[in-house]
């Protein structure tokens, strides 16, 4: 898949997703509400907005958010399937990606319950 090699170039840099990804990981993993950015992303695909016409950080923001939502909903879909070892295998710059949310998540949740 790699729909994003910045993905994880974006994780390195931050050492730990931005606002943005954990918001569209606690969407695609927790069925929390989806940030308004994969909203309007979800809105602009719907309405069959041409995507090269939105303002430049409009667009980037857009598809940061969607390539992280495909990449996520892949991966919760293998698992569902049964089949997480194998899109591992077969997508591993995506798992990478994948990986570090779910390392962040852990960290983040066990920081909770010590505070």
């Amino acid at each position: 898949m790699a729909r994003d090699a910045g993905h994880s170039a974006l994780l390195r840099r931050h050492h730990h997703p931005p606002k943005l990804i954990e918001a569209v990981a606690d969407y695609v993993l927790d069925g929390e509400p989806p940030p308004p950015e994969l909203r309007r992303a979800f809105d602009y695909k719907a309405w069959g907005v041409n995507l090269m016409q939105l303002p430049a950080g409009e667009l980037r923001t857009i598809n940061r958010a969607m390539n992280a939502y495909s990449t996520l909903n892949s991966y919760r879909k293998a698992g569902a399937k049964g089949k997480t070892t194998e899109w591992t295998e077969q997508n591993p710059d995506d798992w990478e990606f994948v990986s570090a949310i779910i390392a962040d998540r852990m960290k983040r949740r066990k920081e909770r319950k010590h505070v």
